[in-house]
């Protein structure tokens, strides 16, 4: 069976396309012909390994296009685009195609090519996109909204639409189309119960600086209220973006001495695996890939209960704990019970790892095979 998956681009280094990596390279490693259809790469680094069996195609289409990516030009370009698709899908010949994430995609790919069965992944939460939405000025607000609007139209027009949790399935109930497969984390070595106790006493978060939605700015403040406490504790904070500055600022106007903001990694996993707790204080995910792959490093995770993600992999609190969204008083106390408690947090360890195998390449790949097959019956 031939899979094509269409992104944007293939060089940021998010849970999307991390996820993609996994999921292509397995395919292609169990005899399924699997292209990625990237819009353009600009001349960029791949985010992630992937399999020598997995064929790449740049159809760098900023070369192609014609008018500004707004209004006019914006429709302009999706008339240019539609042809440029149809002629290089139609030499790929899939049987399956998958659309990633927004783009010029979901303006072309369900209205060409009728006779091949499309799915469209969703690595958010609607729910949390509406509470997000509520948050901005009024003319971001309605901006937002009816940009939202726009592609949820366009997502009704694809044979599926894969979600991530049970819980956001329920606010799609308008959408006859969906279906829940959560993502996929991949295993390296089995734990042993001495394998956190002896890591660095380091706390981990991980996530996007773009804005504050990942709320590190709560996260500092909650970290302000016990690092005298635990002086030989640190918090790293890892991502980058637009927002940095802002928590530059905080830190240095907290005067605190244990956090520490530290870019982008290549080596993520190894950083974990330098940490013996997980904490975040998002506003909103899908299913974060982050606290999956914390798990997984059989890091105990401490998360807020935001809508949603986190209460579908934390459940009854086996792996970390999940702290009612907003509760900072509670969020504090967990977090200083298990710095202070090394039973626990290897009890917790043991816990997470167990609990991350249900992610596992050979327990979510099954999923999207029966999809496949459904399609093509």
């Amino acid at each position: 069976m031939k899979i094509l998956y269409c992104i944007a681009s293939y060089s940021a280094k998010g849970g999307t396309e991390k996820v993609l990596s996994s999921k292509a390279s397995y395919l292609a490693e169990n005899g399924y012909e699997v292209t990625i259809l990237i819009s353009d790469q600009h001349q960029k680094a791949l985010a992630y390994q992937i399999s020598d069996k997995v064929k790449l195609v740049d159809l760098r289409i900023t070369e192609k296009l014609k008018g500004k990516i707004k209004f006019i030009g914006f429709f302009q370009n999706i008339i240019i685009l539609r042809k440029v698709y149809q002629q290089e899908i139609k030499k790929i010949n899939p049987d399956i195609i998958i659309v990633l994430e927004r783009g010029y995609e979901d303006f072309i790919i369900p209205y060409i090519l009728k006779r091949i069965p499309k799915v469209r992944e969703y690595h958010f939460s609607r729910m949390a996109s509406r509470i997000l939405e509520s948050k901005l000025p009024t003319s971001k607000r309605y901006k937002k909204k009816l940009l939202r609007k726009v592609y949820e139209y366009h997502y009704k027009k694809y044979d599926k639409l894969v979600l991530l949790t049970k819980k956001d399935q329920q606010s799609w109930l308008g959408f006859h189309n969906t279906i829940v497969i959560p993502n996929v984390v991949e295993f390296s070595e089995d734990l042993s119960r001495e394998r956190l106790t002896i890591r660095p006493k380091n706390i981990i978060t991980v996530g996007s600086m773009a804005d504050d939605r990942k709320g590190f700015s709560t996260l500092i403040n909650i970290w302000s209220k016990i690092e005298q406490d635990f002086p030989e504790w640190s918090l790293n904070l890892y991502g980058d973006g637009n927002f940095r500055k802002n928590y530059e600022k905080m830190i240095q106007d907290l005067s605190l001495k244990h956090i520490i903001l530290q870019g982008t990694s290549n080596h993520i996993t190894e950083k974990y695996n330098e940490s013996q707790l997980f904490v975040m204080t998002s506003n909103g995910e899908g299913l974060p890939m982050v606290i999956i792959e914390a798990l997984s490093q059989g890091l105990p995770v401490v998360a807020y209960d935001c809508y949603c993600g986190p209460s579908d992999i934390l459940v009854n609190n086996v792996g970390g704990v999940l702290v009612n969204f907003g509760d900072k008083d509670h969020f504090e106390e967990i977090l200083r019970t298990l710095i202070n408690d090394e039973s626990l947090r290897e009890e917790k360890s043991l816990e997470a790892y167990k609990a991350a195998k249900s992610y596992a390449l050979e327990e979510i790949m099954p999923k999207w095979i029966n999809l496949f097959n459904s399609l093509k019956a």
